[in-house]
């Protein structure tokens, strides 16, 4: 699978979900997946993110699966920003 370096669509995901939606803020917490491989040197960049409630809509199988961290959303989009800043050019 090619993982892509932009986060232009996770970062809008979440930033209309604070804004318009108003069922996030940046001191919640979500559960993120990230890569299995690193792309470049050691970072395994993000490659979905989950809500704590569809999580538990799921077996313990299914989340054993994705391996989620949980974390919290201002960091998240401070990490993609960041992120996307530095891979763009790559």
């Amino acid at each position: 699978m090619k993982i892509s370096y932009d986060y232009d669509e996770l970062i809008q995901e979440i930033k209309e979900d604070i804004i318009e939606h108003k069922v996030l803020n940046y001191k919640d917490y979500i559960w993120i997946v990230r890569a299995d491989e690193p792309v470049h040197k050691s970072y395994r960049p993000i490659i979905d993110w989950y809500y704590f409630e569809d999580l538990k809509s799921m077996s313990l199988e299914e989340q054993d699966k994705l391996k989620a961290v949980k974390v919290q959303v201002g960091v998240v989009l401070i990490e993609m920003i960041e992120a996307n800043d530095i891979f763009k050019g790559v």
